[in-house]
């Protein structure tokens, strides 16, 4: 089932049958890319399911006020490592 699939399912649902969705289909590690724009810090998607959670919600970005109610839910946010090439180094 491809994302737009699954959005329209989400937004037929209640909370509580919401809630059992993301609980057991969910993966609860989110992946972003740190950026600070006009003065506000915001957190891009940097994995498939925190795009399809800004897709979800119409945003591009996760504020901290979103941050706070996914992590009330289990979600937890890491920040990718940087991979360095060795080769680039020259």
């Amino acid at each position: 089932m491809g994302n737009y699939e699954e959005i329209a399912i989400l937004k037929t649902m209640n909370e509580s049958d919401m809630y059992d969705f993301v609980n057991e289909s969910v993966e609860k590690e989110l992946v972003v890319k740190p950026d600070n724009a006009y003065g506000q810090k915001r957190f891009y998607p940097d994995c498939p399911c925190s795009k399809f959670i800004c897709e979800l919600r119409g945003v591009k970005t996760f504020d901290k006020q979103i941050m706070s109610v996914l992590a009330k839910y289990g979600f937890i946010f890491n920040i990718r490592s940087q991979q360095i090439n060795v080769s680039d180094l020259d």
